[in-house]
């Protein structure tokens, strides 16, 4: 699997999407290409690093990794929906939210909005330690999950 990195200072992440199948609905991850109007993910399939598998994706369901995993070290696409669990002023809340890139980043709703509002990686700072993402779907598969 392609494993471009990108540094910034010593924080590194993989930079790899995932996509689900056109041809059987599986979901996959990897490489991604926009080749020919076809939305793609590859997978390198030789020791040399020279030959690639593409499969046709859905469109739709394109996303990159966000770096982060979840509580079940689980990775944290684009396209998944979480639950939040955080404690704040003493009180345990949670939330259902989904994962966007906007602005050149990855962000969520925050407990009670229904805008997006928290940069994702915040939840992971020093600052910041009693929260728990759980991925419980994406929106693909699930879109009922963020019905209120």
């Amino acid at each position: 699997m392609l494993q471009c990195r990108r540094e910034r200072g010593d924080l590194m992440r993989e930079i790899k999407f995932s996509g689900k199948r056109k041809d059987n609905g599986e979901w996959m991850k990897g490489a991604y290409r926009k080749y020919k109007n076809r939305h793609q993910i590859g997978l390198n399939v030789s020791n040399e690093g020279f030959y690639w598998q593409w499969f046709n994706v859905i469109p739709g369901s394109v996303a990159q990794y966000t770096g982060l995993d979840d509580k079940n070290d689980r990775e944290i696409y684009g396209h998944h929906i979480i639950k939040v669990t955080e404690v704040y002023d003493d009180e345990i809340r949670e939330h259902i939210t989904d994962i966007e890139w906007t602005e050149a980043s990855f962000v969520a709703k925050d407990c009670g909005k229904d805008y997006y509002s928290t940069f994702l990686a915040a939840w992971f700072n020093l600052d910041y330690p009693l929260v728990e993402l759980e991925i419980i779907g994406n929106k693909c598969d699930n879109p009922e999950l963020l019905e209120v």
